[in-house]
């Protein structure tokens, strides 16, 4: 092997690339090494973004944690097939992160009307994959959902669809949506519209 192939197949499995492809697989090195990469830039972001914070008991880290939890669990579930490069992965941390810091809000202002207080639920990074290993982990929805999806993988075999579609069910708004595939909003909606009416398909 020469010199340039070394290096380069070094680079390889140190790319955020290579790790993308090893996480769809279900590679826990691979859940470590993303979380190790961006964890802190997420944490860094989210405290930021939380200047105004009602309830201090969940902070940065814990917002972190939820949004790399779920982003985790959905590429391992195979739900970003064409996601494989550092650019478009931070994208979709970012939307992650400001999603969870909405929710945050949104609850806060709920529990501030109703008087209830608000609860911490802890992550562990090492939880990322047991939790798709559970007896219980087929329902009714979930099967519901493999059929709306298969639906959409025969409709658009690049996937494109049943990707906005996973970022829809995950409150990731059209505008959105569109910078991260870099494209206009408006042919984004079409596309969700379309979703739609192929899932009511699903129902008739």
């Amino acid at each position: 092997m020469s010199a340039a192939t070394h290096v380069n197949s070094h680079e390889d499995i140190g790319s955020v690339s290579h790790w993308l492809r090893e996480l769809r697989a279900g590679d826990d090195q691979a859940v470590e090494a993303i979380w190790n990469r961006y964890y802190r830039r997420v944490v860094e972001l989210a405290i930021r973004k939380m200047k105004v914070n009602p309830d201090p008991a969940v902070d940065g880290e814990d917002i972190a944690q939820l949004a790399m939890h779920r982003f985790c669990t959905n590429a391992t579930l195979g739900c970003y097939p064409n996601l494989d490069d550092r650019e478009q992965l931070w994208d979709l941390l970012v939307v992650f992160t400001l999603n969870r810091i909405r929710k945050h809000l949104r609850a806060c202002n709920t529990l501030k009307r109703s008087g209830r207080h608000s609860q911490i639920f802890e992550f562990k990074k090492t939880e990322v994959l047991k939790d798709l290993q559970t007896p219980e982990a087929p329902t009714i929805m979930a099967d519901m959902v493999h059929t709306w999806l298969d639906r959409l993988d025969r409709e658009d075999p690049t996937g494109e669809l049943k990707q906005i579609a996973i970022w829809s069910m995950d409150d990731i708004s059209g505008s959105e949506i569109a910078r991260i595939l870099k494209k206009r909003k408006s042919s984004v909606l079409l596309q969700i519209r379309l979703i739609r009416l192929l899932w009511e398909e699903c129902e008739s």
